[in-house]
């Protein structure tokens, strides 16, 4: 029995369900890469970095004060150490 021969119509529609998949798939792929945790946290640190560098800029009294509380919330546990030794 011999086959039918795919119409035209047919033959252009599945060239595009191919190349329309294909897109699809290629967005997914980017999609995975940039919203990937390590992506996400460089582009953070890249934006706190600008901030800052922006910010020690405009106002660096602001800037320097922020960094010091910072610095004494992330150090109160060595600094409280050292404080208590240094009354005795």
């Amino acid at each position: 029995m011999k086959e039918a021969k795919p119409s035209p119509r047919l033959l252009l529609a599945e060239a595009k369900r191919t190349e329309a998949r294909e897109r699809l798939l290629g967005r997914a792929d980017e999609l995975k890469a940039r919203l990937s945790p390590g992506a996400l946290a460089d582009e953070m640190m890249n934006g706190l970095a600008d901030r800052a560098t922006e910010l020690a800029g405009k106002r660096p009294m602001t800037f320097l004060a922020a960094a010091g509380a910072l610095g004494l919330v992330v150090l109160r546990r060595p600094v409280a150490r050292w404080l208590s030794r240094r009354r005795r």
